[in-house]
């Protein structure tokens, strides 16, 4: 996977409602002892909450949220920049770019925080945009991830399953001669089930992301867990399988000239569910001031609450299962 940082794409005019607005530093920021750290933390204390890089002397400064300097090191940016979202491998998480981080639901309060800390600090106004999105901070980037929360998402099944159950026979087996003969059987529960985006999340619109998740099984087993790949894009549809089937030998006695064979029980649930999946941004927001030759990113984990860097795919899953059961020998 790709991973790409991004800027704000905000103008001086844009920053004057927002002078106005009680700071969420004194309300998030300032208050915050305790929050989960970014996994972007490459050389940094983790109490970092903000970054300035000098573009002219290569040097990377990290700060805690009283703008006291907790580390510098010589850091080199990569030069090439990307025109467009790219996402080369499918993950739990996909790059983020300047289009997302305004959908955010927290977005005017993370520009309230960079106007609280430039106006705190005596730096310049937020003036204009580095070139987004680019991947010029690899160690420091800003994703959008579906694993912040949880390992896995559950889907709700909308009511109880429907099932059908069915007495059947293996094929015979002629006996030769008297003795024992041995029959294969196949026993447990196989799952195929349809999942269709029926809501998208605004951000990331168009990735994929790899989720596990739970699904409401048959009459016998509660739930199962698929890990299958789900496209951030409506109608789209992902078909995933589990079996849990398994191969045993039966042993029966028979005569000579006798037929064996196995009887046995199909059990064939259908049932419906839905289900959401997080998509949350963490990482760096970064973007540029005035004077052309720093460039700043705030830590969105801690500047943001996890549900004010999310938005949801919504999912409706037709789950299907056959579940083969209690064989039976017979010989005649």
């Amino acid at each position: 996977m790709v991973q790409l940082s991004f800027v704000f794409q905000t103008l001086l005019l844009s920053l004057g409602p927002l002078l106005a607005a009680a700071s969420p530093l004194q309300s998030r920021g300032m208050g915050v002892t305790q929050y989960k750290s970014s996994r972007y933390m490459s050389n940094l204390p983790q109490n970092t909450t903000h970054l300035s890089f000098d573009t002219e002397t290569g040097e990377l400064t990290a700060y805690d949220i009283t703008h006291r300097v907790l580390s510098k090191h010589t850091y080199s940016p990569n030069t090439t920049s990307a025109n467009s979202r790219r996402q080369s491998t499918v993950g739990s998480c996909a790059a983020m770019v300047n289009s997302d981080v305004q959908k955010l639901p927290g977005y005017q309060a993370l520009l309230a925080d960079a106007n609280s800390l430039l106006g705190a600090h005596s730096w310049t106004d937020l003036a204009k945009s580095v070139n987004s999105p680019d991947n010029r901070y690899p160690q420091y980037p800003a994703s959008i991830c579906t694993d912040l929360d949880t390992d896995t998402v559950t889907v709700t099944a909308s009511g109880p399953p429907t099932c059908s159950i069915q007495k059947e026979s293996t094929s015979g087996v002629l006996v030769g001669t008297s003795g024992s003969v041995t029959l294969s059987s196949t026993q447990g529960t196989s799952y195929s089930v349809t999942s269709t985006v029926i809501q998208t999340s605004s951000l990331a619109v168009g990735d994929s992301f790899s989720v596990k998740v739970s699904f409401p099984g048959d009459e016998e087993q509660n739930t199962f867990s698929v890990t299958s790949t789900y496209t951030n894009s409506l109608s789209t549809a992902t078909q995933s399988t589990d079996n849990q089937q398994s191969t045993e030998s039966v042993t029966m006695v028979a005569g000579a000239g006798q037929t064996c064979s196995l009887q046995y029980t199909t059990t064939s649930c259908s049932v419906t569910g839905t289900g959401t999946i997080r998509a949350a941004a963490t990482g760096w927001a970064w973007f540029e001031y005035n004077n052309g030759k720093t460039h700043w990113a705030l830590n969105m984990d801690y500047f943001l609450t996890l549900d004010q860097r999310s938005s949801y795919i919504s999912l409706r899953s037709g789950i299907t299962s056959s579940t083969l059961s209690s064989y039976t020998g017979k010989c005649q």
